[in-house]
């Protein structure tokens, strides 16, 4: 019997192994209490890093209000947030359910730092997923990704084939080659609530960097004062299309292209987003910048954007966005397309959508270049400059738009043609449209001005039309 007995634990031995342990809180302040084991508040750790790394699947990890540090003494120290963790900040350090925690108390901010002397402050762990890992309630400052390869990228939070939740996070004064604030390869994470605030990439994306399949879910956040050299709020390149909606992009900069956000090889859903006051310092997109990409752009408004070169609202080369219920306002470019500038067989789906008060020297609203071809559908374009040609709009080398239901009044060719519309070399489609009140030089068209191409009218209202012959 005692034989049989025996047989029978061996064979529960073997098939149902020890349990790992069990999933637990974790408990950590900046200076610890009692034990430190990390049991409880009273029995608090100090060591945030030690933590993180032992925390097995499942466990959360609280942290209180202070400034913690991964360890500045080898750059290459970094908070690694595990897969199946989840990590809290913002605890005044007496709570006994999550729900108590007050991020609106600022004597709650919890900050992680890397002192300016670490390559990434927090790194998620290879694997991780949105549902089970997150890192939530902190501010996330010091990053200097100033290495070599891998240690170049995501100077604030560095995410490879990792797509973790980051909620109600702020990302400030990170810096790296790309992805000052968080750089993101073949990773989509959730990032909800957060702020990316005064961040330097030398390269790409100063505020975030998604590449290679990287397509986040960007939610409830704010993008400013982040700078690069292309894309200084945001860059999305090789097939990174991640999808940004209620989004405020505002005050950054890049001196190539893109001040708010850039686009390349990819197709980003934008939604519900301002972009304002962004600034492309040498070249063109001060608000947005296409290229190869056909981004769905829906409900935004583009206002006070400033290129140097084109494009002070958005910039389209070899792209064909979907740019639907929105509104450039007030942009200004210092040389063609002030509102909106396509380039190189770009035609965007352009509907429902209001080009106000932007400025230019050619194409005061939106100019169309070299067989940029959009539809431009339900839109009102009014109070638009150009210093020489176009107001409104100017097509130019076999750009031929079709534009249908709009309005064009109030807009100004102040010393050459074509207040309302001027066509070079193009044809295009204009129906069930008012070309009114546009300012021009006597005998330049002030609604519309065709120098060599075909213009189609159907059905439209046309005060004054003049033609190059």
């Amino acid at each position: 019997m005692k034989k049989c007995c025996f047989a029978a634990l061996l064979v529960l031995a073997v098939l149902c192994p020890a349990v790992p342990g069990e999933a637990a809180v974790r408990y950590v302040t900046q200076s610890g209490a009692g034990s430190m084991d990390g049991s409880s508040w009273a029995t608090a750790s100090s060591d945030l890093k030690g933590v993180m790394e032992a925390a097995q699947s499942g466990d959360e990890i609280w942290v209180a209000a202070g400034t913690y540090s991964p360890g500045t003494s080898d750059p290459k120290n970094t908070f690694l947030l595990k897969r199946g963790v989840k990590v809290y900040g913002g605890f005044a350090g007496t709570e006994t359910d999550l729900g108590q925690r007050d991020l609106s108390n600022v004597n709650n901010k919890t900050i992680l730092s890397g002192d300016n002397k670490v390559y990434h402050v927090v790194t998620g762990q290879s694997a991780a997923a949105f549902q089970s890992a997150r890192l939530d309630g902190f501010t996330v400052t010091g990053g200097n990704a100033n290495g070599g390869s891998d240690y170049a990228f995501g100077g604030g939070m560095y995410n490879y084939r990792s797509s973790p939740t980051v909620e109600n996070c702020t990302f400030s004064g990170n810096t790296a080659e790309k992805g000052g604030g968080m750089y993101n390869y073949r990773s989509s994470p959730t990032v909800a609530n957060c702020t990316f605030s005064g961040n330097t990439a030398k390269f790409l994306g100063g505020g975030m960097c998604n590449e290679d399949n990287s397509s986040p879910t960007v939610e409830n956040c704010t993008f400013s004062g982040n700078t690069a050299t292309s894309g200084g709020g945001m860059c999305n390149e090789n097939n990174s299309s991640p999808t940004v909606e209620n989004c405020t992009f505002s005050g950054n900069k890049s001196e190539n292209g893109g001040g708010g956000m850039l686009n390349f090889n990819s197709s980003p859903t934008v939604a519900n987003c301002t972009f304002s006051g962004n600034v492309a310092e040498v070249t063109s997109g001060g608000g947005m910048y296409n290229s190869s990409s056909s981004p769905t752009v829906a409900n935004c408004t583009f206002s006070g954007n400033t290129a140097t070169s084109y494009g002070g609202g958005m910039y389209n080369s070899y792209s064909g966005p979907t740019v639907a219920n929105c509104t450039f306002s007030g942009n200004t470019a210092k040389f063609l397309g002030g509102g909106m500038y396509n380039l190189d067989n770009s035609s965007p789906t352009v509907a429902n959508c209001t080009f106000s008060g932007n400025v230019a020297k050619q194409g005061g609203g939106m100019y169309n270049e070299n067989k940029s071809s959009p539809t431009v559908a339900n839109c009102t374009f009014s109070g638009n400059t150009a210093k020489f040609l176009g107001g409104g709009m100017f097509n130019i080398s076999n750009s031929s738009p079709t534009v249908a239901n709009c309005t064009f009044s109030g807009n100004v060719a102040e010393v050459a043609s074509g207040g309302g519309m001027y066509n070079k070399d193009s044809s295009p489609t204009v129906a069930n449209t008012i070309l009114w009140g546009n300012t021009a030089p006597v005998d330049q068209g002030p609604d519309i001005y065709q120098d060599a191409g075909t213009l189609t009218l159907n059905h439209c209202v046309v005060r004054k039309y003049d033609t190059a012959n």
